[in-house]
């Protein structure tokens, strides 16, 4: 803009950017894909000229390397930062103005800003880090894509299998055979879970203590637990899910539907951990894995593991 008639352009622009009063750089995607207007900013910033980096969106403060690190650059669509350039301009240039038609001004561009963002031409290179960004989430894209079609084709094959099942075991050895570890693993726990919900909380504990091994001895007389306790053991054995002697021993009545459906649940759990159950075979490194993610040994008696897995 306002070069003479037959003066070479770049003499032009070298000759003025010798010593100009400021230089405002308008940081658009276009101007950091311009060689000349790199080369401008790399001679404003050998010849240390007063600067005013203006950053024109979708430009963004990452796109500020090199010489651009560190410096305050204002955006071109920031009503404060527009208010702050003026007063920067007006104090380096000595200028008059009128705060009331700046105001007028500045709103009336800011209403504008949107659309003349929009109409922006892209640049046609891309840089190389941005082109390493985009490879990246390409290669990630295909990687999950890949893992889908893995996925819808091991589905599609358990489908066809479980098409030809005559029987709830077949079904169970098929899943499990198409399941991975962990899948497995949680899809047992929220079935042993979802049974032992369905039983008083007296009972749960008393199938802990048979499956686990360890001995369920009741309250004794007297002590400060035996009443509530007892209530409930006398409950659930009227609920036929308990059985009681005469000598007070506690035992599970496992003829009750609702208790053998737990017990077979909780079962599978056990198989699945002493190294795998219905055909599926448990990898090594679950038991790692496990201990990594819950920080207790894996264990079908422990306490810890009935509190993680089946909300004991």
């Amino acid at each position: 803009m306002g070069i003479p008639s037959g003066t070479n352009f770049v003499d032009y622009i070298k000759s003025k950017i010798q010593n100009p009063e400021l230089v405002i750089l308008m940081l658009s995607p276009n101007y950091f894909d311009s060689m000349f207007c790199q080369c401008e900013l790399g001679a404003a910033w050998a010849l240390s000229n007063a600067i005013v980096p203006v950053l024109i969106p979708p430009a963004d403060y990452s796109d500020l390397k090199a010489v651009l690190t560190g410096i305050q650059v204002r955006k071109i669509n920031s009503d404060t930062d527009l208010a702050e350039m003026r007063d920067e301009l007006v104090k380096r240039l000595g200028l008059d103005s009128s705060v009331a038609r700046w105001d007028a001004k500045r709103k009336q561009f800011l209403a504008k800003c949107p659309h003349l963002l929009e109409q922006q031409t892209a640049p046609t290179r891309v840089t190389f880090a941005k082109y390493s960004e985009m490879q990246k989430k390409y290669d990630d894209g295909v990687k999950e894509l890949e893992g889908a079609f893995a996925q819808i084709d091991s589905q599609q094959r358990q489908i066809e299998e479980l098409k030809k099942c005559k029987d709830a075991h077949q079904v169970a050895e098929i899943t499990a055979a198409h399941s991975t570890d962990w899948e497995l693993f949680e899809t047992l726990c929220e079935e042993a879970k979802n049974r032992l919900g369905k039983l008083p909380r007296i009972v749960q504990v008393v199938l802990y203590h048979v499956l686990g091994n360890h001995e369920y001895v009741p309250p004794a007389a007297g002590s400060w637990k035996d009443q509530d306790t007892w209530d409930e053991i006398r409950a659930a054995s009227q609920d036929d899910y308990l059985e009681v002697d005469s000598d007070d021993n506690v035992g599970l009545n496992q003829q009750d539907p609702t208790v053998h459906a737990a017990l077979r649940a909780l079962q599978k759990v056990e198989a699945f951990l002493e190294g795998g159950v219905d055909g599926h075979k448990v990898g090594n490194e679950f038991k790692s894995e496990y201990v990594e993610k819950y920080n207790h040994r894996l264990s079908f008696s422990s306490r810890k593991f009935w509190n993680t897995n089946l909300n004991l």
